[in-house]
């Protein structure tokens, strides 16, 4: 065996926000790879950095530079970013909006290996979990579009680069972050290069919505169709996006929603996740329900309610009155009754044209108006299922490179539900069983109604399996505790930990455990976090 000597190398990675956007066509994708390499290069250039004596690795939508030692490692801070940044700022003035690129940028330094394929190790597994790091993705997403770079530095370079006092690196301009990326957690230094960040906060509508930021497959003609609607002002004011659990509503609308808002089709964004079940007409607390979403809503407009209900509405009214497009989301309808009454107490609120009110539900969503514009999510396509899969798994060497017809058995019963398929890659990478015999267990589940039944299958192998990792008593701790509270719920990471009465060490190795088998989602940047509403109704008390 060949041992290879390590080398220390700063390393560089840079990736094209939305290279996948539907709206690029191939020709504007070769154009922004070719501008890429050109303007990094020019970059690398200003600061001294020699491009030929750097290795470069092509991720197709981005690069991965790594830059020999003898280069001080703050050259990559300043004044390559600045650089790039106006390099790029120049480009998108001058092409067409296909062809314009706003890019995220990771920056870590390691020891790395090279072999005959270029360079390898853990190091840069960090560095592209950095790039995929939500804090990042937020940041850029809510800069001015002007802003085109986003930059993260990992904890070692803000420690040995940022921290030291270098007169052209500012470090009041870098922001401590935490995030999630698979089944790592890490910690990073948040920059945008001539745009003053504030550390991220909750509130925004984008940390409201609970998705995961990750790439979205099989979506782009949903996507476009909600985004198409929101975009027309003289089209249904009310739109219903409908689809079975699991299948990406939440997703799909976040999605056209920021596009919309990031492209000034509309002004404003809210968004407010209905909590819990609608009680019936005659229950005490049928009242409930909608006043919590409403008095969400109230407070991203700035709106104060007074004690009495049945005023509510005024206020509403003279905060919409004149108000340029707002965009109102109500995520998590499950239920006809929910949809029909929520829609018309807005309608009476004044949340009519100009402005635009998108329900997610199982249901459909109706209105005595009739003018509810319906929009289907469905499951994935085979070949978009197994590229979901490869993209899930893509740092397990078996998974990125299994036959399709090894994984066909996997999509046919998962009906092609992202988060079904999402929960069998965490089965199969968390339990290191051969992928043919998890196939080969979906594929032997008999009888009608399939698809609950793999749903309760892998419920079942998936609690099973965090109950054998981090015990039976600390599993269904915490899995029992988000029963106590409702449907759709979210918990800081201190309260779920106190409804657990788990000592600190056991709750922490518990909750990693269960976030990598897709069985807990974190939301609003890795500080909160829920279940699955179809695991909440599987575990719930019956």
């Amino acid at each position: 065996m060949v041992v290879l000597e390590p080398e220390h190398r700063a390393l560089f990675a840079v990736d094209i926000e939305r290279s996948a956007d539907p709206r690029r066509h191939n020709a504007a994708s070769v154009a922004m790879r070719r501008a890429l390499r050109e303007h990094l290069g020019s970059a690398f250039a200003a600061a001294g950095i020699d491009w030929s004596g750097c290795h470069e690795h092509d991720r197709g939508d981005g690069l991965v530079v790594a830059v020999p030692d003898h280069h001080p490692k703050r050259l990559l801070l300043h004044p390559v970013l600045g650089a790039l940044d106006a390099a790029l700022r120049a480009h998108n003035d001058r092409v067409p909006e296909s062809e314009r690129m706003r890019v995220r940028v990771a920056v870590h330094d390691a020891d790395v290996v090279l072999d005959d394929f270029g360079y390898t190790g853990r190091p840069l597994v960090l560095l592209a979990r950095l790039l995929d790091a939500p804090p990042l993705r937020a940041a850029l997403a809510a800069a001015p579009r002007e802003v085109t770079v986003a930059a993260i530095v990992s904890e070692r370079f803000h420690e040995d680069v940022v921290a030291q006092g270098h007169p052209d690196v500012d470090p009041e301009t870098y922001h401590r972050v935490e995030a999630r990326v698979k089944e790592s957690r890490l910690v990073g230094w948040l920059h945008v290069p001539g745009h003053p960040v504030p550390p991220p906060a909750e509130g925004g509508w984008r940390d409201r919505a609970a998705v995961n930021h990750d790439r979205l497959f099989g979506a782009d003609a949903a996507t476009a169709g909600v985004r198409e609607a929101i975009a027309n002002p003289t089209g249904s004011w009310i739109l219903a996006v409908r689809g079975s659990g699991g299948v990406g509503k939440t997703t799909v609308t976040f999605e056209a929603v920021d596009r919309a808002h990031r492209d000034g089709l509309v002004d404003r964004v809210l968004w407010t996740t209905v909590r819990g079940d609608a009680p019936e007409d005659d229950d005490p607390d049928a009242r409930a329900w909608w006043m919590e979403a409403v008095v969400d809503l109230a407070d991203q407009l700035d709106v104060a309610l007074g004690p009495n209900p049945r005023q509510w509405g005024d206020g509403f009214r003279d905060a919409l009155a004149g108000h340029p497009p707002i965009v109102t989301v109500v995520d998590n309808v499950e239920t006809v009754r929910q949809a029909s009454a929520l829609v018309q107490r807005l309608h009476r609120f004044g949340l009519v044209r100009p402005h635009k009110l998108v329900v997610t539900s199982r249901s459909r969503v109706d209105d005595p108006s009739g003018l509810v514009q319906q929009h289907t999510v469905r499951g994935l396509s085979e070949d978009d299922s197994i590229a979901l899969v490869r993209h899930i798994g893509r740092d397990d060497g078996q998974l990125a490179g299994a036959p399709r017809d090894l994984l066909l058995p996997v999509v046919g019963v998962t009906e092609g539900n992202p988060y079904l398929l999402k929960l069998v890659v965490g089965h199969y990478l968390s339990t290191g069983l051969p992928l043919d015999r998890v196939a080969t267990e979906l594929s032997g589940q008999p009888g009608a109604g399939l698809g609950q039944r793999v749903k309760d299958h892998l419920f079942d192998r998936s609690l099973a399996e965090l109950e054998l990792v981090a015990g039976e008593v600390n599993a269904q701790a915490l899995i029992t505790a988000f029963c106590v509270k409702r449907r759709g719920d979210e918990m800081a990471g201190e309260e779920l930990r106190d409804i657990c009465g788990l000592a600190a060490e056991v709750f922490d190795a518990t909750l990693r455990s269960a976030l990598d088998l897709g069985l807990v989602q974190a939301t609003r940047l890795n500080s909160r976090y829920s279940i699955h509403s179809l695991l909440y109704e599987y575990t719930r008390p019956r």
